[in-house]
């Protein structure tokens, strides 16, 4: 019988290793020059697949949108999950963010977390 991995699990669990210093998924699937992942499955995941609504679309596993105020407006592609926690990546900026929260199953979990990226981190570049 072969393991099989839970994807969705291992990319919620390990974003240090997956954005750490030399990060996996901006370098496209290599890491320190050896392929971890393949590069059609990176380019594959964060293309749009599904539209949710005007702002919003869906890869595999990844929300893709924009963060920021309108005058910094980034595009991304996202990991959430419940409390509020968040894994945004902005390919142009070459900049990763992870976020962790502990607001589990309430109301705005989501909204708090964006309002960090978009007023605290975005909000703080250098135009």
């Amino acid at each position: 019988m072969k393991a099989r991995l839970c994807l969705a699990l291992a990319l919620a669990s390990l974003p240090g290793l997956l954005f750490g210093a030399d990060p996996l998924y901006l370098d496209g699937g290599a890491r320190a020059g050896k392929r971890v992942v393949s590069e059609a499955w990176v380019k594959a995941s964060v293309k749009p697949h599904v539209r949710i609504d005007d702002d919003t679309e869906y890869g595999y596993l990844w929300w893709l949108r924009s963060f920021g105020p309108p005058e910094k407006r980034q595009a991304a592609w996202a990991m959430q999950g419940n409390g509020g926690n968040k894994i945004v990546v902005f390919p142009a900026l070459r900049m990763v963010v992870v976020v962790t929260s502990n607001n589990y199953n309430t109301r705005g979990m989501h909204e708090q977390t964006d309002r960090i990226v978009n007023e605290f981190v975005l909000g703080a570049l250098e135009p």
